[in-house]
């Protein structure tokens, strides 16, 4: 699937705004044990918005190690100097926000438990909640969320509504990139600038992405049709399992 889930980090938060702790956050995480144990292997890692299930856009380059030291050595470069207890601080401010994910969902909570344990071990201290779904845009402007999103058809339809929400805070080639790819028509321009995206967002990501996530259908064996297709985050009653219900026949 196009499925990314990613922490979305408020711009305007003393912490999560902070350009040092979202880049140590991105290396701190380690995105391929999280697929391995998160998901139990049924994701795939995702150090960038932009989908692996359109390749001929996705940059090579454009990632990140995973490097808790090098994490460290930003943070204290930045002034989030180390605590007794194991935490951080910066002019008396803790390293430390509310990480809210959707209520009910247990591959969600799964998901915001490991980034709240690779965060704390670089000293700062996630604090994660359930929220209902139909609550987490209003908390979105203070709390971090876990948030998920994306499209497999085309970059522009997955990566364009982020750029003031999710992706703010990215800077200015970000959005440059993001723009050029969204009002340009020809094929090789395009794959131009969503690369040109990919590698201005490593340079200043304004979210920690996690994974793009599987879906796994169960479906009766006294039916035949089904054909599997690549899905977009959400599924309505014209996508995901139900994208070629016609075609369903019974044994």
């Amino acid at each position: 699937s196009a499925d990314l889930r990613a922490v979305q980090l408020p711009a305007a938060g003393p912490v999560t705004g902070d350009p040092a702790i979202r880049l140590a956050l991105n290396h701190a995480v380690d995105r391929a044990a999280i697929v391995a144990t998160a998901l139990n292997g049924a994701g795939t890692p995702a150090p960038t918005p932009m989908p692996t299930v359109l390749p001929e856009f996705v940059e090579p380059s454009a990632t990140f190690t995973t490097d808790q030291d090098d994490a460290r050595t930003t943070l204290l470069s930045a002034g989030w100097v180390a605590n007794t207890d194991g935490g951080r601080s910066k002019d008396g401010v803790p390293a430390a926000f509310t990480l809210d994910y959707p209520t009910g969902d247990t591959t969600d909570v799964a998901l915001a438990a490991a980034f709240a344990t690779a965060a704390r071990a670089i000293g700062i201290t996630v604090t994660t909640v359930a929220v209902p779904a139909d609550q987490l845009a209003a908390k979105a402007a203070t709390d971090a969320t876990l948030v998920s999103t994306g499209n497999p058809f085309d970059p522009d339809l997955g990566l364009y509504p982020l750029r003031d929400t999710a992706l703010a805070g990215s800077g200015h080639d970000v959005d440059t990139a993001l723009d050029t790819g969204h009002h340009t028509l020809d094929p090789g321009q395009r794959a131009v600038a969503y690369r040109q995206f990919q590698k201005a967002y490593v340079a200043n990501p304004a979210m920690v992405c996690l994974a793009f996530v599987d879906h796994t259908y169960v479906m009766r064996n006294n039916w035949t049709g089904y054909a599997p297709v690549t899905d977009a985050a959400a599924q309505g009653v014209t996508w995901g399992p139900w994208w070629n219900l016609g075609a369903w026949v019974p044994r």
